[in-house]
């Protein structure tokens, strides 16, 4: 098998305004590892999943933090309430 079969054809491109969660869905959404990101046609950069981890790691991390505050000022209130 030669890497021509195995590469995807079609290059995604994504404006450098979208955000790291968006840039995530639509690797996901085009079932690539990469994106070129490109302003006004002049290639700015590519950026790839591994790109993504860690500021997604890092979201994903404050979310799980409000979620757990916002747990434990439900339980306060409901105590309260009691």
């Amino acid at each position: 098998m030669s890497i021509g079969e195995l590469c995807n054809r079609e290059v995604v491109v994504a404006e450098r305004s979208l955000s790291v969660t968006e840039m995530a869905r639509l690797m996901r959404q085009y079932h690539v590892g990469d994106v070129v990101v490109d302003k006004a046609g002049w290639l700015l950069g590519i950026v790839t999943l591994d790109d993504l981890m860690e500021p997604l790691a890092e979201e994903i991390g404050e979310m799980a933090r409000l979620v757990s505050t916002e747990r434990h000022r439900e339980t306060i209130t409901r105590r309260q309430a009691a």
